[in-house]
């Protein structure tokens, strides 16, 4: 726990450039889809298992407060995508690192 705790202080004042916005941005929406998909897969098991459970959760995530997390978590994959893309083309490309800022503003939209 001390460690977790270190971490996000650091992360937070550190004051880098748009580079750690990057960073973190990457491992927090990767975070959300771990989140999403983890749910996905007992909720789904549930229409097996529990299906009494699985109908109270169907009509949960028709609230409109799960139809805007959905739009989150669309926003979180493309992000985590193109991001994802930006970070193996640099990997392999080391010659165009002085372009990072740029597509990292690009990424960002």
């Amino acid at each position: 726990m001390t460690a977790l705790v270190t971490t996000i202080t650091e992360t937070l004042r550190y004051r880098g450039a748009i580079g750690q916005w990057s960073w973190v941005l990457h491992r927090v929406t990767g975070l959300g889809v771990v989140l999403f998909l983890t749910l996905h897969v007992i909720d789904t098991s549930w229409a097996v298992f529990y299906p009494d459970l699985y109908v109270k959760a169907i009509a949960v995530y028709q609230t409109p407060l799960f139809t805007i997390g959905e739009f989150v978590l669309v926003a979180c994959v493309i992000y985590h995508a193109f991001n994802g893309i930006r970070i193996i083309i640099f990997d392999y490309r080391p010659g165009w690192w002085k372009y990072q800022a740029r597509a990292a503003l690009l990424v960002l939209g």
